[in-house]
């Protein structure tokens, strides 16, 4: 004959929350490119100087001749030219907490923080991805075209991919390397 009162192995919440199941809105880690454009430098220290060189002594002046003559002597380039430029560490975080009264009545307190440490750590990436974003889509960064009446891409006539070659190559021009992928903004 069974047990008259019920027992910790037989009592069970009256709605109880599958526990490998969750549905919540998030972005795919994979979605998030910030530290792909821009990978972070890491670094203990809070402030320092960054050493820069230049763009001639590294990508070569395109308009000297690099032609030698019998018996003469080879180009000597213009050299290194270095530079510096500062850094201050700016550091980021959001606490995550959660209720003491809904830790206890929780069915599964761990995952109740988790979710609540996932969703910081969400905001977090969100925010990361809008201050890149911020940096690159503005004209102090990059000089940008803007496409009117039938130049734009929507339009019948525009060309994307002929605009895009023409940026591809600009780029070239100025940095010496033809880009491998792009980036685009919301319009």
């Amino acid at each position: 004959m069974g047990a008259l009162y019920p027992t910790s192995a037989t009592l069970r919440p009256v709605n109880p929350i599958l526990q490998n199941s969750l549905v919540a809105w998030s972005n795919a880690q994979s979605t998030y490119i910030a530290d792909r454009v821009l990978p972070p430098i890491k670094t203990s220290e809070k402030t320092g100087t960054i050493i820069t060189v230049g763009r001639a002594s590294t990508f070569g002046d395109s308009s000297e001749s690099l032609i030698r003559a019998p018996r003469s002597g080879y180009s000597r380039g213009a050299g290194v030219r270095l530079s510096s430029t500062t850094y201050a560490v700016q550091e980021y975080g959001r606490e995550a907490p959660v209720d003491k009264q809904m830790i206890d009545d929780a069915q599964d307190p761990i995952k109740l923080k988790e979710l609540e440490s996932y969703g910081a750590l969400t905001d977090l990436l969100i925010r990361r991805e809008r201050r890149v974003a911020s940096m690159l889509f503005n004209t102090s960064t990059f000089t940008t075209t803007t496409l009117a009446g039938a130049s734009q891409w929507s339009a019948g006539t525009g060309d994307p991919i002929g605009d895009i070659d023409n940026a591809c190559n600009a780029v070239q021009d100025r940095v010496g390397m033809k880009p491998n992928c792009i980036v685009l903004g919301l319009a």
